[in-house]
């Protein structure tokens, strides 16, 4: 069967495949310290990896891959009518009604039925941060007022998310992002955050020296002015001087103890700035992001997700908005920057998708990264497991089969790919090989599927092909498997197509491929045939 839905709290440094909606409702109530989300973007661009939403389906999530567009349909009224029954419903209310049934009010319907779940599991300590982009942030800004209400509302953040400064012919270069940060309650995790100084030398303010050996310095106001000027700020006297402080009494008592506080010519105090204080601390981050500390993501941290974003960005959210030890959770996690950037920092985590292929991939940079096994929930356990998820999702069940195998990636074209559902490079001293699998889900199988997979392994020119089969093959198929003979290396043979099932899966047997100790000096491995396959003893 598929995994067990665990409700405990404590289940967490755990991916969860599925659709997130589904999942959060098996959640309980007030468990996540933060919540970090990059979900897809209503821009009416296509991506071919992570998630596509047909009108109509069982679920706005239930994925052939990234299609980045919403339409309204039945979906989307079921969406809405459930609404209806949240506190947020006038807000839903009234965007249906100025927006109508259209694309933009599809995309908001699937977003806000699942911000209202995550609400309930965050804890009243917690906050959420979404990350979106100029084309709907105004009206998730106003569903998440809605939803975490308006007083929660902490910062909208801009993120410079590209060097680019394209499509300047009609209008300015895109360059940014935007981050919409709410909390619980007003009593959330938030620790002060710093950049690094882009600056080498002091400027031209830190002019003043006392000669002590503690270098420059300029000073800074300590008394508010100007747009700083509030009726809600405090006012208290300090040193004879009754005025709207930025800092609190203690705090400046501690500064005039250590001699930081002067006295200006026009009787106003001012503080001590000193620029090697300035460079240990940092520069205050601001609510715009364009320091190199959270710079574009660059080539070499790139996953092939056109979505990612720079690991030092999610580092940045969770050393701001949570502790060690706290529970991170990330509903659409794609390709897992923030499960790896919670893991670094001792964050526990949960990280869900509705793509097979993006918990793979997370499983992988984890081994990379931490050496660690993650544990999945929601992926086939059994044999049994596997048949729902094939009935469920056909393409999820090809792409979960293609992963099983090391190496293998599934094919990222849906149409016109001759049948290849995943292919792998193997390097193998100066060869590369090229391995390429076909997936059958259904329970009729028969040799002309060998024979298709065997003509495509000649027009692609693949070395090896891997058949994986839901079902048991028939003897006539193992026969015509065989007849396409062996693959050879200097110490081993393979067969060039081999037919694998769930089944030998699930009892612990791979597929056979080549690999570096076949160019080793090592002593030729004893083989047995089983009929399927070969199996190393």
């Amino acid at each position: 069967m598929t995994a067990e839905r665990s409700t405990s709290p404590t289940n967490n440094n755990t991916l969860w495949f599925g659709d997130n909606l589904e999942i959060l409702r098996s959640f309980p109530a007030d468990m996540v310290d933060l919540i970090y989300l990059d979900p897809p973007f209503n821009s009416k661009a296509n991506y071919n990896i992570l998630f596509k939403t047909p009108a109509d389906v069982k679920s706005e999530s239930q994925i052939l891959a990234f299609e980045d567009t919403w339409h309204w349909g039945t979906t989307s009224e079921s969406y809405y009518d459930m609404l209806l029954k949240t506190s947020a419903a006038p807000m839903i209310e009234g965007l249906r009604h100025v927006l109508g049934k259209n694309d933009m009010t599809a995309y908001l319907m699937m977003m806000s039925v699942r911000l209202v779940e995550l609400h309930r599991v965050l804890k009243q300590t917690g906050s959420i941060c979404l990350h979106c982009d100029p084309v709907a942030s105004h009206y998730l800004k106003a569903v998440m007022d809605a939803v975490f209400d308006v007083k929660n509302f902490r910062n909208e953040i801009i993120w410079k998310r590209t060097n680019s400064t394209k499509e300047q012919t009609k209008v300015f270069g895109r360059q940014h992002d935007i981050l919409l940060w709410f909390s619980k309650s007003d009593q959330y995790t938030y620790h002060k955050t710093s950049k690094r100084l882009e600056d080498k030398q002091p400027s031209s303010a830190f002019s003043s020296d006392d000669k002590d050996g503690r270098g420059p310095y300029q000073t800074i106001a300590i008394i508010a002015g100007g747009i700083q000027r509030s009726p809600n700020r405090r006012v208290f006297e300090f040193k004879g001087v009754k005025e709207q402080w930025l800092y609190k009494i203690e705090t400046l008592e501690q500064w005039w103890k250590d001699g930081l506080i002067v006295k200006t010519s026009g009787g106003k105090y001012r503080k001590k700035d000193y620029w090697s204080d300035k460079v240990r601390r940092g520069d205050a981050v601001s609510d715009i992001w364009n320091d190199a500390d959270v710079a574009p993501i660059q080539s070499n941290e790139r996953l092939g997700y056109p979505t990612q974003k720079p690991q030092a960005l999610l580092e940045r959210i969770i050393k701001a908005s949570s502790n060690e030890g706290d529970i991170v959770l990330d509903p659409f996690c794609g390709c897992g920057t923030t499960i790896e950037a919670a893991q670094k920092l001792n964050r526990r985590w949960i990280g869900i998708d509705i793509t097979h292929l993006a918990i793979s991939l997370i499983e992988k940079r984890m081994r990379d990264a931490f050496d660690i096994r993650v544990k999945v929930k929601g992926v086939p356990q059994d044999v049994e497991g596997a048949k729902e998820l094939a009935v469920r999702n056909k393409l999820q069940f090809e792409h979960w089969a293609v992963t099983r195998i090391p190496n293998i990636i599934p094919n990222k074209k849906q149409v016109g790919d001759r049948g290849v559902d995943g292919r792998g490079y193997i390097r193998l001293g100066k060869q590369t090989i090229q391995v390429i699998a076909s997936v059958k889900g259904g329970y009729n199988v028969n040799p002309s599927m060998v024979r298709d997979l065997g003509g495509t392994m000649d027009a692609e020119h693949a070395d090896m092909g891997v058949l994986i089969l839901l079902a048991k093959p028939t003897r006539k198929m193992v026969e015509a498997a065989a007849k396409y003979g062996l693959f050879q290396t200097p110490l081993n043979e393979y067969p060039k197509l081999q037919i694998w099932t769930i089944q030998q899966y699930f009892s612990g047997v791979l597929p056979r491929l080549p690999s570096l100790a076949d160019y080793s000096k090592a002593p030729r491995s004893r083989m047995a045939y089983d009929g399927i396959m070969q199996t190393t003893l």
